[in-house]
């Protein structure tokens, strides 16, 4: 019989602890895989281990429960919803609730407007457009449209331009040579359409009076396309008018653009003529006036001169019109403003009520810049010609306006000057012509040229107060007189010249509503005060009749 061997060193066991120990740490492969079955039918499944002894879960199935989203909990007893990621180019994931839009996603207007994809570009509103968007699509209605010719050093070529807006905003856009040749024609004002491509950069405020801050040049790979759907063109809004009355005008700053909504109450025909680039233009002028009890002189220059549409009695708004200082206070219309002819709202309705009950029978009085000072923003004051030294009228350094109820009593003929041989481009006198050669050198060309007559004469005109001379230059005088210089100039040569004489008798006691300008020049080192014609209409007496009696009640109160 032999003994056991001792027992190992009691330090050795708390440092190195039996293999079968580890064993116990770890269970083996065949009670974890039991673990994880679920237990036969019928049977009750294994109790919970206390706390602390749980089996905790693999990484990979604790993760995909952290990550499912808020509202799409699993099915009671299902496995964990598995969420697999979009491929590249798919659409963005279905937020989450109260979520933003997740990243790439297209921007938010911020305003309820709508930012979706069309052939993988971007349709935002106007008013989102700027220079660091590579693609975009915007849907427009056509406000307006213009086509003109350039020269420069590279040589002649054409450019179109089109106003655009949509419910957020308008935007210029600009299509040059084979642009303007592919899309001006398919254009329609007024009408809807989805454009692509471009370039943008900041606006030119010389020519773009649209409320954006860049503009759109067009290039080969620009599309316009019409928007045939009509609920699409329905949801895009018809040209808005900022509309300013006319007798706000007076206060207008010049130059500045105004929109204007008001009754043709007369138009002229359309003239063209050669301006002094040598260029020949088309304009027409016409009468404005609306419930202000105000008239405007408005002129159209462009091919929109030649608009039938143009008639009195037709409601007209006008978007952008230029108020001009030129004499008088009116406004200037170019090429490409934005107008229409009696429009479907509910102002232009108002107003066309308002003529066809009162506005009618009434004169309007013309807006214009007179008034003492500096000339500038004030309306023309009534006046007798004894005012005007009364009140001291064109002691300023700047011409005073005013305007004259008068009669034309006496044109003066028997002065030698009535007309000065002018240079058809820049109207200024041409050196070295006469009256039987109209041929000179014109300083201010610095060229040859072939000279035209232009009236400059002077008219006495009398009203109640006293009686003035006036001076008329060529485009009053041919309103005055009936013809142009050019036209009776051969009169004046025939002996005895009487019916040259007669024919301006007949001119003369013309009683005439008369808009002046009163300014002092030195004449042979004297001073003289010079008083212009600036425009003048003949006398509506049921129109003065009236004015006459609005004065009366006022010098009764």
């Amino acid at each position: 019989f032999q003994q056991p061997p001792p027992p190992p060193p009691l330090d050795f066991q708390h440092q190195q602890p039996p293999p079968q120990d580890f064993q116990q740490q770890q269970p083996p492969l065949q009670d974890f895989q039991q673990q994880q079955q679920p237990p036969p039918y019928g049977q009750q499944p294994p109790q919970q281990q206390p706390y602390g002894q749980q089996q905790q879960q693999p990484y990979g199935q604790q993760q995909q429960q952290q990550q499912q989203p808020y509202g799409q909990q699993q099915s009671y007893g299902g496995g964990p919803v598995s969420r697999q990621q979009p491929g590249y180019g798919a659409g963005p994931p279905a937020a989450a609730m109260g979520a933003g839009p997740g990243y790439g996603a297209g921007p938010s207007t911020g305003m309820g407007t709508p930012v979706h994809q069309c052939g993988g570009a971007v349709v935002i509103p106007v008013d989102r457009l700027n220079p660091y968007q590579n693609r975009w699509v915007v849907r427009v209605r056509i406000l307006t449209k213009n086509m003109r010719k350039y020269s420069n050093a590279k040589g002649e070529g054409k450019l179109f331009n089109i106003d655009v807006a949509d419910a957020s905003g308008d935007i210029r856009m600009t299509g040059f040579n084979q642009e303007a040749d592919q899309h001006y024609d398919n254009i329609e004002v007024g009408q809807c359409y989805q454009i692509s491509g471009g370039t943008l950069k900041q606006a030119n405020r010389q020519y773009n009076k649209t409320s954006h801050q860049f503009e759109v040049t067009l290039n080969r790979s620009s599309q316009i396309e019409p928007i045939t759907d009509e609920e699409g063109a329905n949801s895009i809004p018809r040209q808005k008018f900022n509309v300013v009355t006319i007798d706000r005008l007076e206060a207008a700053q010049d130059d500045s653009f105004v929109d204007i909504l008001g009754i043709i109450k007369e138009t002229d025909e359309a003239i063209t003529y050669t301006n002094k680039n040598g260029k020949e233009v088309t304009k027409r002028v016409m009468q404005l006036v609306d419930r202000s009890g105000k008239g405007v002189e408005l002129t159209f220059f462009g091919d929109e001169a030649n608009d039938t549409r143009f008639r009195p009695e037709a409601v007209m708004a006008i978007k952008g019109a230029k108020v001009s200082s030129w004499n008088t206070r009116s406004l200037v219309a170019f090429g490409g403003t934005a107008f229409e002819i009696n429009p479907d709202l509910p102002e232009a309705h108002t107003l066309m009520g308002w003529w066809r009950g009162t506005g009618r029978q009434m004169v309007p009085q013309l807006i214009s810049i007179a008034g003492t000072g500096s000339g500038s923003g004030q309306p023309a004051q009534r006046i007798f010609f004894s005012d005007i030294d009364e009140r001291a009228f064109g002691q300023n350094t700047t011409p005073d306006y005013f305007e004259v109820s008068c009669t034309i009593t006496h044109i003066k003929t028997d002065k030698r000057t009535l007309w000065y041989i002018a240079c058809p481009n820049c109207k200024k006198k041409v050196q070295g012509a006469d009256e039987q050669v109209l041929d000179g050198q014109c300083e201010k060309c610095n060229k040859a040229v072939t000279g035209s007559r232009r009236w400059i004469f002077s008219a006495l005109c009398n009203d109640a107060s006293g009686c003035r001379y006036v001076s008329f230059f060529d485009e009053m005088g041919i309103k005055l007189i009936g013809k142009t210089a050019d036209e009776l100039a051969p009169l004046k040569e025939q002996e005895p010249a009487t019916e040259f004489d007669q024919y301006f008798l007949q001119r003369s006691f013309q009683r005439c509503v008369m808009r002046c300008s009163a300014k002092t020049d030195t004449y042979n080192e004297e001073q003289r005060l010079k008083i212009t014609c600036a425009s003048f209409t003949p006398v509506d007496f049921v129109s003065e009749s009236r004015s006459m009696l609005r004065d009366i009640h006022q010098m009764m109160r």
